[in-house]
C-alpha cells in the first residue's frame, strides 16, 4: 500500500509541477501578446478569448499527458556498451525495508562466498517526514474547498426565483425572436427576477436571459434590445459551457496566481467578443453601442445585487471591465473572411505547438556493440548469461543469484524457449516469493529509457512476472514487478516487457523474474537494451520512486523472536535473511526461552548457506568493543555459527567474524556463543545474525548486542578482515 501511495504522490507531484510551469509560461506568453501585439494587429476579441481557452487546455493536458512529445533536435548522443557488470549471488529486497550483510563461509565449505545480500521484508525503517505526501494532502483539502465554493455558486444561480417576461410590449425584441425562429434556432427563455442586478445569461442546460424588474422599468426599448442581443451573443458563443474549463483549472490550481490573472482576462475577452457579435447582429456603429452600454451600466451597477458564477455571464460586471470594453471598441474593425481564415490558421498552429507538452531531446545514435560473441552493428544489450546457457560447476545458472524460503531455483533442459536450457522456479510453499536475480552497473545507461524483456512460461498454479529496479546509493528510484498484470495460470512461452527510466542518480540496475505461491515458472532469453533517452516512447511501465533514503535502525529489535512480522505470520519482525536452498521460519515448538526461536533449515542445499540478518547504525558504538552473543541449537549441521560485520561509509568491511574457525557442527543442545569486534570511529553500520552452512538445521534465540569495553580493551576480539 505504501508503494502505491508513494507512486501516486510522485506521479501527482511531477504532473502538477509540469502543469504549473508550462501553464504559467502560457499565461505569460498570451498576456505579453495582448499588451504588445494586439493593439498593433487589431485582432478581434474572439481571437484573444480563444488564446485563453488554449491556455486553460495547456494546464489540463500538462496534468493528464504523462509523456511529452519528443523533438529530437539536439546533437546526437551515443549509447556506449557496458564495459563491466556485477552480479549478486543471492538477492531479495522489499521496496521499503531491507538490510545488507556480509558473512564468510565455514572453513569446511568448498566455495568461499564473502558477500550475501539479504532479505529483510520485516525490518522496520524509521521514516523522516515526507513533505510530498503532506503537500498532496493540503492540495486535496484545497480542491475540496474550492469545489464546494463553485458548487454553492452554481446551486445559488440554479435556484433563482424566475418569472416569464412579457416580450409583447417590446416590439423590436419580439421581431428579433420571430426572425430567429424562422432560422430554426432555439431561443432562450426571457425571465424576470428580483435576485439579479445586471442582465445575465444563466442555465447550462436550459438557458435563460434574466432581467431585473428595476432594469425593465428604467430602460427604454433600444437598451432592452441591446442587452438582449449581448446575452444572446453569449449563448451563440456557448460561453456558459466554455466557462466550465476555467472553473476546472481554478479548482485544481487554486494556489497559482497566474490562473486567477488569466481568469480576469478570460471574462473580459468573453464580454468583448459578445460585444462584437452583438454589434454585428444589431447593425449599429460602435459609438451607438457604447452609448447604450453605458446607459445599461448606470442602471445595473447601481443595483445592490451582484452575483458571480461560472454558470452566469452578465452584461456589466464592474466599472473596470466596462472601461476596458469601451476602449476596445475604439479599435474594433469588422474582419474580412480572409482575416478570419488567417486568425483561425494561426490559432491552429499555436494549438499544435503550444498546447501539447513537448520536449527537445538529443537524437539517439547507438554505438557499435562489441560484447563477446556479438558482431559490430547489432543492438546493444546488457547483462550476462541472459539465455541461461552458461552454468557453474554445481549446475547453477552462471551470473545469476536468487533463491527463497520454500522455493527451488534450477535449470530445465527439457522445457525451454530456445537454446539448451531455461531457468526454472519451483514453489512448494504458499507463503513468500522467490526470484532469479542479476544486477549490473547503471553508469552507461544514465539518462536512458531501458527495456527489460524476456520469455516466461507458467503452469496453472503459478503467479509471477518480470521485475526490475533502479537503485541509487541510498534508495530505489524506479521499480516494476508487473504488479497488476502478473503472469498467471497455464501459459505457453510468451514475451513480456518492463520499461523504466535511469535517472542521473542511479548506480545499479537489478532485474530478474519472480514467482509467488506454489507452482512452476520458467524464464528464458532475457535482454536489457536502451530504447532512447528519458522521455522517449514507449512509456515506463513502472513507477518512479523518489522515496526517502533508507534509515537504518539505531538499535536491535526482537532479538528473542517474540514478535511476528506484519507481512507474514511465519516470519519474525525485524529480521531479514535468506539463502538458496534454505527455509527461514519462526519456530514456536523449539526455543530456548520465550515464545519462539529463529530456525534455518536446509532443504536440499549442500554447499550454500542461509542466514538470519539484522543491521543497526554504528553511531552509539563508535570507539567501543562490542559483543554479539546468543543461544544456538543444531541438528545434523555441517557448519553453523554466529556472525557479525562492521561496515564503513562505502560499505567496506572494517571488522568481520563468522565463527569459521570454531563452527558449531553435528547435533548439539542449546549453548551460548559469542562474537567480539572493535568498532572503529569510521564505522557506519553493523550487521549481525546467525547462519547455517551446508546441510542440517540450526535454531537461534536470546541474542544480545552489548558494549564490553573501549576500542582494543576488554575481552579478546575475534576480528577477522
Amino acid at each position: 500500500m505504501f508503494q502505491l501511495v508513494q507512486g501516486f504522490t510522485d506521479l501527482w507531484l511531477n504532473s502538477m509541477l509540469r502543469a504549473v510551469i508550462h501553464g504559467g509560461a502560457a499565461v505569460i506568453f498570451v498576456w505579453l501578446f495582448i499588451v504588445a501585439m494586439k493593439p498593433m494587429l487589431r485582432c478581434p476579441a474572439w481571437v484573444e478569448h480563444w488564446m485563453w481557452r488554449l491556455v486553460y487546455f495547456k494546464f489540463i493536458l500538462a496534468v493528464l499527458v504523462v509523456h511529452p512529445v519528443l523533438l529530437p533536435l539536439l546533437s546526437p548522443t551515443r549509447i556506449e556498451p557496458l564495459r563491466d557488470s556485477s552480479t549478486l549471488p543471492a538477492f531479495e529486497r522489499s521496496m521499503d525495508r531491507w538490510a545488507d550483510a556480509t558473512i564468510g563461509s565455514d572453513a569446511s565449505t568448498d566455495s568461499v562466498e564473502k558477500t550475501i545480500p539479504t532479505i529483510s521484508a520485516t525490518l522496520s525503517v524509521e521514516r523522516p517526514f515526507d513533505w510530498r505526501r503532506a503537500l498532496l494532502a493540503a492540495w486535496i483539502v484545497g480542491v475540496i474547498v474550492n469545489f464546494s465554493i463553485f458548487a454553492y455558486r452554481y446551486y445559488e444561480i440554479a435556484h433563482l426565483h424566475l418569472s416569464d417576461a412579457d416580450v409583447s410590449t417590446w416590439p423590436s425584441v419580439n421581431a428579433d425572436q420571430n426572425e430567429f425562429r424562422k432560422l430554426g434556432k432555439r431561443l432562450p427563455r426571457i425571465a424576470v427576477s428580483d435576485q439579479i442586478g445586471s442582465p445575465a445569461l444563466i442555465g447550462l442546460f436550459r438557458p435563460a436571459i434574466v432581467l431585473s424588474k428595476d432594469f425593465i422599468r428604467e430602460c427604454n426599448e433600444p437598451q432592452l434590445r441591446l442587452a438582449y442581443h449581448h446575452e444572446l451573443a453569449h449563448l451563440v458563443r456557448k460561453d456558459l459551457i466554455w466557462n466550465l474549463l476555467p472553473a476546472l483549472v481554478q479548482i485544481l490550481f487554486f494556489f497559482h496566481p497566474l490562473v486567477w490573472l488569466a481568469h480576469r482576462r478570460w471574462r473580459l475577452s468573453s464580454e468583448m467578443a459578445a460585444d462584437e457579435l452583438a454589434m454585428e447582429r444589431l447593425r449599429v456603429d460602435t459609438s451607438s453601442y457604447a452609448e447604450g452600454l453605458v446607459q445599461i451600466a448606470v442602471i445595473a451597477l447601481n443595483s445592490p445585487i451582484r452575483k458571480a458564477s461560472f454558470s452566469l455571464v452578465s452584461a456589466v460586471s464592474s466599472i473596470h471591465s466596462l472601461k476596458q470594453r469601451l476602449l476596445a471598441m475604439k479599435t474594433y474593425r469588422r474582419s474580412s473572411h480572409f482575416q478570419i481564415a488567417v486568425y483561425a490558421a494561426s490559432l491552429g498552429v499555436i494549438s499544435v505547438f503550444g498546447i501539447l507538452p513537448w520536449q527537445v531531446v538529443h537524437r539517439l545514435e547507438a554505438a557499435p556493440f562489441q560484447a563477446e560473441g556479438c558482431s559490430v552493428g547489432k543492438p546493444t544489450y546488457y547483462g550476462k548469461n541472459m539465455d541461461f546457457e552458461e552454468t557453474t560447476d554445481d549446475s547453477r545458472a552462471a551470473s545469476w543469484g536468487g533463491g527463497g524460503d520454500g522455493y527451488s531455483l534450477i535449470l530445465d533442459e527439457k522445457d525451454k524457449q530456445s537454446g539448451e536450457r531455461s531457468a526454472w522456479i519451483i514453489g512448494v510453499s504458499d507463503d513468500g516469493f522467490r526470484t532469479y536475480t542479476q544486477c549490473i552497473d547503471a553508469k552507461d545507461l544514465i539518462g536512458k529509457r531501458i527495456e527489460f524483456s524476456g520469455y516466461l512460461k507458467c503452469d496453472e498454479h503459478a503467479s509471477g512476472g518480470l521485475w526490475m529496479r533502479i537503485d541509487s546509493d541510498r534508495n530505489s528510484v524506479g521499480f516494476d514487478n508487473m504488479d497488476g498484470r502478473p503472469v498467471q495460470g497455464q501459459t505457453e512461452w510468451s514475451e513480456y516487457k518492463i520499461v523504466l527510466d535511469v535517472p542521473t542518480e542511479a548506480t545499479k540496475i537489478c532485474f530478474g523474474f519472480l514467482m509467488t505461491g506454489k507452482g512452476n515458472l520458467r524464464g528464458d532469453n532475457f535482454k536489457i537494451e536502451p530504447i532512447g533517452p528519458i522521455g522517449n516512447r514507449p512509456a515506463p511501465t513502472g513507477v518512479p520512486m523518489a522515496n526517502e533514503p533508507f534509515v537504518i535502525p539505531s538499535k536491535p529489535e526482537n532479538l528473542g523472536f517474540e514478535l511476528v512480522a506484519k507481512s507474514n505470520a511465519k516470519s519474525a519482525h525485524g529480521w531479514g535473511g535468506g539463502g538458496t536452498g534454505y527455509r527461514l521460519s519462526r519456530d514456536t515448538e523449539t526455543k530456548y526461552e520465550g515464545a519462539a526461536s529463529g530456525r534455518i533449515a536446509s532443504i536440499g542445499s549442500k554447499n550454500q548457506f542461509g542466514t538470519y540478518t539484522q543491521g543497526v547504525s554504528a553511531k552509539q558504538y563508535l570507539g567501543k568493543r562490542i559483543r554479539w552473543t546468543g543461544m544456538l541449537k543444531t541438528e545434523n549441521a555441517k557448519s553453523a555459527g554466529l556472525w557479525m560485520r562492521i561496515d564503513g561509509d562505502q560499505k567496506e568491511p572494517l571488522g568481520f567474524d563468522n565463527m569459521g574457525d570454531r563452527a558449531v557442527k553435528g547435533t548439539t543442545a542449546w549453548a551460548q556463543h559469542a562474537v567480539i569486534l572493535d568498532v572503529p570511529k569510521t564505522a557506519s553500520e553493523i550487521y549481525f545474525g546467525f547462519l547455517n552452512s551446508g546441510t542440517g538445521t540450526v535454531w537461534g534465540d536470546a541474542f544480545e548486542l552489548t558494549i564490553v569495553g573501549e576500542f582494543g580493551e576488554g575481552p579478546d576480539t575475534t576480528s577477522r578482515k
